[in-house]
């Protein structure tokens, strides 16, 4: 109709000509889809669960730094890191603390890492000569990834040291090892298997996926580098 523009309701001046549209919001979570999960956040949980005190800022610093030391241990029988290794993964650790590091605070962590490397449990562990009576040639995954997709849920996370027994392709067994500078309370050492047990356990189960090995072929334990000890820790437990 050539005269139908006469015929349109013009809107005054005064009225908004377009309206937003309004959506609802999208949920802050989804309500269904893969859930991710880190073993060490199930550690975080259990603590916050049995209302077990965090550690200090300071304690914590010290917990990373004295980690990326020993990430540089190979087997101990065949050499211990040097100090330009040290001096450097030193540079890194200042960044992931968010502060320098000064020379004596320098000199201190290093002869703190001597130390603990000269305690006779923690030398036998990190050393080849401890999987001599284990089938296969073991082999060193040093801040190892792990990514395990399940049916609900993605587990990922790093873990501190982990020992592969292969033969060929073939994984025939994994030692799980954990570096913890926590100290040990009244409770004993057996409060800090209690804490840890359920991260490790997620752990295991993750590797038993990957590598399609029974549970029972995965060992894992806490290397507690304050009393050096190395204390296996039963993943069959509650």
């Amino acid at each position: 109709d050539p005269d139908w523009s006469p015929s349109v309701t013009r809107p005054s001046p005064g009225v908004e000509r377009s309206r937003r549209l309004s959506l609802p919001s999208a949920p802050t979570s989804p309500s269904r889809g893969i859930r991710r999960q880190s073993p060490s956040g199930i550690a975080h949980q259990t603590d916050s669960v049995k209302g077990i005190s965090l550690p200090s800022r300071k304690a914590l610093d010290h917990g990373t730094i004295i980690h990326e030391l020993f990430s540089l241990v190979d087997w101990l029988d065949q050499g211990r890191p040097g100090r330009d290794q040290l001096e450097k993964r030193l540079d890194q650790a200042s960044i992931l603390i968010r502060r320098s590091i000064p020379t004596a605070e320098r000199e201190e962590l290093i002869k703190r890492f001597d130390s603990m490397l000269d305690m006779e449990q923690i030398t036998d562990r990190l050393s080849r000569s401890a999987y001599a009576d284990r089938p296969g040639t073991p082999e060193v995954l040093r801040e190892h990834t792990i990514i395990a997709r399940g049916i609900e849920s993605i587990t990922y996370g790093r873990f501190d040291r982990m020992v592969v027994g292969r033969d060929g392709c073939s994984v025939l067994w994994v030692d799980l090892l954990d570096y913890k500078t926590d100290h040990v309370g009244d409770q004993g050492i057996d409060s800090i298997i209690e804490r840890y047990r359920p991260q490790l356990q997620a752990y295991a189960d993750s590797i038993m996926k990957l590598h399609d090995i029974p549970f029972e072929c995965i060992t894992a334990r806490l290397l507690l580098l304050g009393r050096g000890e190395d204390v296996r820790v039963d993943l069959h437990g509650s």
